[in-house]
C-alpha cells in the first residue's frame, strides 16, 4: 500500500470516528490506541495499516448505529 493510499485510508477512518466522537483528540486516540476485541485486540489504525480500512469504518458505523458488543 502506498503512503498516500495509507494516509487517505487513515483519514477516512478518522472521519468516521469523528462522527461518533466529535472531539478530534479523543477520536484520534480511539483510532490509535483502543484495542478492539472483535479484531483480536488490534486498533483501528492497525486494521488500516493492514489494508482493512473498510472493516474499521464498518466497525465505527456499527457503534454509531448503537451496537455495543
Amino acid at each position: 500500500m502506498s503512503i498516500l493510499h495509507h494516509q487517505r485510508s487513515l483519514e477516512s477512518v478518522l472521519a468516521a470516528a469523528l462522527q461518533v466522537q466529535p472531539d478530534r483528540q479523543r477520536a484520534e486516540a480511539f483510532v490509535r490506541n483502543e484495542p478492539i476485541a472483535a479484531f483480536g485486540g488490534k486498533t483501528l489504525r492497525d486494521l488500516t495499516e493492514e489494508g482493512r480500512a473498510k472493516d474499521a469504518i464498518d466497525y465505527i458505523e456499527s457503534i454509531a448505529s448503537g451496537f455495543v458488543g
